[in-house]
């Protein structure tokens, strides 16, 4: 009884062992495919950035984060950051950003007609709920909101997020504002190179 105690445990270690292998297998195939599909976000920055009067605004998260390192910024992991026109081969990046800190860049970036320059808010879901803006974006006021323009916002979210993805939530902190957003039923999610998504937005 003592041999076959031994056997079984043998076949339980090997179970085990060959479980936590394939897990370890899976683990780094989808993050090489998450990473993947970042770099394949970040071209498009990459050409969006070759517009030299462009102001991006980046959000808070991990893959906006990881898209920034793939462009050579070191972004603000829960804070919001922007990344300022190109003048001169160079583009200062304001870093952690509160609302006036935004709204006081913001200011700034338009031309001697006082009309706005480019810009472009990159914003990632948050959480399970699917939260676009309200979760850990409150830097994100009103009034910086009105500055950028909804159709200045586009969503990024990796493949594995966007599967369950059916709608996004909006929570200015404004009704009025809200009910605008709620109005254009729709937001655009990066999906791959130039190609994007309509994903609808759903009541907070």
């Amino acid at each position: 009884m003592r041999i076959r105690h031994r056997t079984i445990a043998a076949k339980r270690q090997v179970n085990e062992d060959v479980t936590r292998e394939l897990t370890i297998v899976t683990v780094r195939s989808q993050h090489r495919t998450q990473v993947l599909a970042i770099v394949d976000r970040v071209a498009l920055v990459r050409s969006e950035m070759l517009q030299r009067d462009l102001m991006i605004v980046w959000g808070s998260g991990g893959t906006l984060r990881r898209m920034g390192e793939h462009v050579n910024l070191e972004l603000t992991l829960l804070g919001i950051d922007a990344q300022g026109p190109d003048i001169d081969g160079q583009r200062t990046l304001y870093a952690d950003l509160n609302e006036q800190d935004l709204l006081s860049v913001l200011a700034k970036h338009v031309d001697e007609n006082g009309a706005p320059k480019p810009r472009l808010l990159l914003l990632s879901p948050m959480g399970g709920q699917g939260f676009l803006i309200g979760r850990g974006n409150l830097q994100l006021s009103p009034e910086v909101l009105r500055v950028i323009e909804f159709e200045n916002i586009l969503g990024v979210a990796t493949p594995a997020k966007l599967i369950g993805l059916q709608a996004v939530r909006i929570d200015t902190g404004d009704p009025e504002l809200d009910s605008e957003f709620q109005a254009k039923r729709f937001v655009k999610i990066l999906q791959g190179f130039r190609t994007t998504r309509l994903i609808r937005i759903e009541e907070a």
